[in-house]
């Protein structure tokens, strides 16, 4: 529950209606506020007419230069939320999310994604606002409560958690501003009411063996992934939308990841193993140049990402040769026309037989006419010159073609010509470009005429039920791994998480509670872990077994060196997190080979030592009474690490050079 306390405003015992001095000062500082921000407006990035202005055109900077879309500007809507329908807001109200745009934008670079995020969530706190017609200075927490709530009805999952994040953030800019008579204390949370058959879910029912999240994949996309690869011609013109989506299914990467891969072979390292480089980028870090990366190729999946990869460099090859041309001359591809003479008339004859549409020379609405680069000859015959066909080529070449693709400090700077997915213009085959993420949205939503509903009617016998996203590929394989246990470190590793944040993981891992506990409980049966749970497990009947494994083991979290079987969401940890101090609820895999567990598990081992030679001095010269507490302590844990090792298969190490290099990791 959110609570407030109010800043001591002045109580008046007048009739009439007057503003209060804490009233008067938060509107002070809301206009301070705006006023600042107002001077932060960077020069030539936004188009509007005024300050009043609700709707900002963005037409240049990092926010559209980091963009995966083809277009030329972006919209910013200072208005309510689309999911409820952009009512318009009181200029007060609008003035306030353009001035926390501002400033947050300059305080720190991030995607338009992210701050549209931002403003679609705030606006939801003066929807609420304006509907009780009360000024900014009187938002109570109740206030916000209420936009909780329909922020809880409009989304779903991450959906609704990103956005409870932003609104926290919204009441800390209040807090740190003074913009409210009311100081917001504790964080605001949104509790979703389940129902009570899912709540009484048994840890045995059928249906939890199945992961069924709508972020997850199932079979029967793969399914017809597989038929499409295997049955759509290589000439086909979708053929690469098939390429790119086995890209996203086998590598888990981002949609922006795999359209700018650079041109390569898959390779082999040192140790035999495939791996291909890119260059990690996430939408939020548009200002973030990152150097090459290696990505190790899944074992299961090695041979078609080759093979895939080898395709792309094959059926890309024209459109990126036509890009290194554009590169050089610095606009269209003109090879086609070295052999014309420059005083040459085209007509309508010479134009079909460049390729070009002839109608450009009838039809008034084509730009040609429009800009005047069409001519009559005496007899009324329409024609165009050489120069001014060569203008007409160029119009559509944009600064974006021409500029670097990876603009990136650490590494030469890669252009459209260095890429690997790059295709040739449909109407106009002297000029190439990449691909941008809209064009696999409108591939995979059927927006395009060429579209996967398309391409499945014509070549699988599997219908594809579920509705596909390119992040869904990403979200599924991380999954998949999660449950095969691959540890958070090393998926944190895998998909490049920011800061190798292991907690960064959680939103991409989809199996249930009870999935997880079905797992181990099975591999606790099969006498492939280790602990207390599991000792006391092998002395009871058979026949009893699986019951006290069901009422033991209802959670599983990974705690670095092992695994814990307690239920957070039901109570907190009755051991305050000292998970190795002999705790029932610990355990750990036999014969576990997983590096980076090894790895801690010896860290933790060699500290556990130096921290009881430490303890022991203490027995016997400070406390002697206190320090025995904490030796008994460093036993158990010395104890449990011992026994963990043992059936992990960890040999012996001299601790005190293992301390000395990693102790302080």
């Amino acid at each position: 529950m959110v609570t407030a306390r109010k800043n001591n405003p002045l109580i008046s015992r007048q009739v009439v209606p007057f503003v209060d001095r804490v009233t008067l000062d938060c509107q002070k500082n809301l206009k301070r506020l705006i006023s600042t921000a107002k001077n932060l407006i960077p020069l030539g990035e936004f188009e509007f007419n005024s300050w009043e202005d609700n709707t900002w055109k963005i037409v240049s900077g990092p926010l559209i230069s980091g963009l995966m879309e083809s277009s030329s500007y972006r919209t910013l809507y200072f208005t309510a939320s689309k999911k409820l329908n952009r009512q318009p807001l009181n200029q007060d109200s609008a003035d306030l999310l353009k001035a926390l745009f501002l400033l947050e934008y300059e305080r720190k670079k991030r995607s338009l994604a992210l701050f549209k995020q931002y403003l679609s969530t705030w606006s939801y706190i003066l929807f609420e606002l304006e509907k009780r017609q009360l000024p900014f200075s009187s938002l109570t927490p109740e206030i916000i409560e209420a936009a909780v709530n329909r922020i809880g009805n409009s989304y779903r999952g991450k959906g609704i958690d990103d956005r409870i994040i932003y609104i926290n953030i919204f009441a800390k800019i209040c807090n740190a501003n003074k913009l409210c008579k009311v100081h917001f204390i504790g964080n605001f949370k949104y509790v979703l009411n389940l129902e009570p058959s899912e709540l009484e879910k048994s840890i045995n029912d059928p249906i939890l063996l199945e992961t069924t999240h709508e972020k997850v994949l199932s079979q029967d996309v793969f399914i017809v992934l597989g038929e499409l690869y295997r049955n759509v011609p290589k000439d086909h013109p979708g053929r690469v939308y098939v390429l790119i989506l086995t890209l996203l299914a086998c590598t888990g990467r981002r949609v922006s990841e795999i359209l700018r891969l650079p041109n390569q072979q898959v390779q082999v390292d040192e140790n035999g193993d495939l791996y291909l480089e890119y260059y990690p980028r996430k939408q939020a870090a548009v200002n973030a140049p990152k150097p090459k990366e290696r990505l190790q190729l899944l074992s299961q999946f090695k041979e078609i990402v080759r093979d895939t990869v080898a395709e792309l460099q094959t059926l890309c090859e024209s459109a990126r040769d036509i890009a290194a041309a554009m590169h050089k001359a610095q606009g269209p591809d003109l090879r086609f026309l070295s052999g014309i003479n420059g005083r040459k008339k085209l007509y309508k004859a010479d134009l079909e037989m460049l390729g070009i549409n002839s109608d450009i020379l009838s039809k008034k609405k084509y730009y040609a006419h429009k800009n005047g680069l069409i001519e009559y000859a005496q007899d009324g015959q329409a024609f165009i010159t050489l120069k001014s066909l060569k203008v007409f080529c160029g119009k559509n070449v944009t600064n974006r073609m021409l500029e670097p693709i990876v603009n990136n400090t650490l590494d030469q700077h890669l252009f459209m010509k260095d890429m690997l997915l790059v295709r040739q213009h449909r109407q106009e085959p002297w000029i190439a470009n990449i691909f941008y993420g809209v064009d696999i949205t409108s591939f995979i939503t059927k927006r395009d005429r060429l579209n996967i509903e398309q391409l499945v009617g014509e070549f699988c016998q599997t219908e594809l039920k579920q509705h596909i996203t390119s992040h869904k590929f990403r979200h599924t394989l991380n999954t998949l791994l999660d449950e095969g246990g691959l540890t958070d470190l090393v998926q944190a590793e895998y998909f490049k998480r920011q800061g190798g944040n292991p907690k960064q993981n959680k939103p991409y891992q989809h199996t249930s509670p009870q999935k997880k506990a079905l797992i181990i409980n099975e591999r606790i049966l099969k006498g492939e872990t280790g602990g207390r749970i599991p000792d006391f497990a092998a002395n009871l009947p058979k026949t009893k077994q699986a019951a006290y494994l069901e009422s033991q083991v209802t959670a599983v979290q990974d705690v670095g060196t092992g695994f814990c079987v307690h239920p957070f969401s039901q109570s907190p940890c009755p051991k305050q997190l000292q998970c190795l101090a002999n705790c029932q609820k610990y355990l750990w895999l036999k014969g576990d080979t997983d590096e980076e567990r090894i790895h801690e598990v010896k860290r933790q081992y060699a500290i556990e030592v130096i921290n009881r030679r430490t303890r022991e001095n203490y027995a016997q010269n400070e406390d002697p009474e206190l320090s025995l507490d904490w030796v008994a302590n460093s036993d158990q844990v010395l104890a449990t690490l011992s026994k963990q090792m043992k059936d992990m298969g960890i040999e012996e190490f001299d601790l005190d050079e293992f301390y000395e290099k990693y102790g302080e990791d």
